[in-house]
């Protein structure tokens, strides 16, 4: 067996790429089949829009 270094190393390299494997793994939430389309008349469009925003704040 080789050496604790190459041990831990090699154990760390395969838990990432199994971590990196499983992300790619697919099946989450996909589109329920709705279409966003545009309306036909602009001027018709109604609703609210939210602004989220975030400030940083430095205390000099």
């Amino acid at each position: 067996m080789g050496n604790k270094k190459t041990t831990a190393l090699s154990g760390a390299v395969l838990a990432g790429v199994m971590l990196a494997l499983s992300a790619c793994g697919g099946g989450g939430g996909g589109a329920t089949g709705e279409v966003a389309a545009p309306p036909a008349d602009p001027k018709e469009v109604s609703g609210e829009i939210k602004v989220l925003t975030q400030r940083r704040v430095t205390y000099r």
